[in-house]
């Protein structure tokens, strides 16, 4: 998701709304040298030179380069799970809502596209880091549940939570792991082609059952018409 410079400060910000300021441009600096350089290649130096403060200042703020980071990782999961809320917010009441629901996964997927290089490495950095590890499991979290929410609008006939919640990690994985599949594979594998499969597939469900039914009612199904059966008749014999 790309990265908004930070809000220039004002003469009437109190001094929390300051070190808020401060703390953003410090992220903000930190995401551009994570991203050209990696994360294991950026030192604490180099934020302060990005943002412009010393390294004193730096550590008024955050504890360390991965503190940076841990927060870079809960704005990303609080920025994907609101987009995930108010964007398809609109699309419960939509004429038709698998179109509707499949151009939103693709705007979103064009926008964590930007992410996923960093992404892949802090899930690398994840199984040597406990707290980065933890920082992943919140934003998968926070997505998954989204997605959770999302699924219980839209499909009606799921017979337990647990259905309802499995659909919406392996949604999730499917949607992670094609962002991967793209980023190196790019001429085999093209996100916005394999969701809107996805989403035909999907559409064998009650997401378009509800929209049909709303549309017109089911055709009657026509039977063919088979003769009652004659009730047996007693046969008298004949008198010689």
């Amino acid at each position: 998701m790309k990265r908004r410079p930070p809000p220039k400060p004002t003469e009437t910000e109190t001094d929390d709304e300051k070190r808020e300021h401060k703390r953003l441009a410090l992220r903000s600096a930190a995401y551009k040298r994570f991203s050209e350089r990696g994360y294991h290649l950026t030192t604490v130096d180099d934020i302060c030179e990005e943002a412009k403060i010393s390294k004193g200042s730096f550590y008024w703020y955050y504890d360390s380069k991965q503190a940076v980071l841990l927060a870079i990782v809960d704005g990303w999961s609080h920025d994907v799970e609101v987009a995930l809320t108010e964007h398809f917010r609109s699309t419960i009441e939509s004429a038709n809502r698998r179109a509707a629901v499949t151009a939103g996964l693709q705007a979103l997927s064009r926008k964590l596209s930007r992410l996923m290089p960093l992404w892949l490495e802090f899930l690398s950095q994840a199984q040597r880091e406990p707290a980065i590890r933890e920082g992943l499991q919140l934003f998968h979290r926070r997505v998954r549940r989204a997605t959770h929410k999302l699924l219980g609008e839209l499909v009606k006939d799921f017979e337990s939570e647990r259905e309802s919640e499995a659909l919406a990690t392996i949604i999730v994985g499917g949607f992670i792991g094609l962002m991967a599949l793209e980023l190196s594979d790019p001429d085999e594998v093209t996100f916005s082609k394999k969701v809107a499969s996805f989403m035909h597939l999907l559409g064998h469900s009650s997401i378009d059952a509800r929209e049909e039914t709303k549309a017109e009612p089911p055709a009657k199904k026509l039977t063919a018409r088979v003769p009652a059966p004659r009730a047996p008749t007693s046969k008298k014999k004949s008198k010689r």
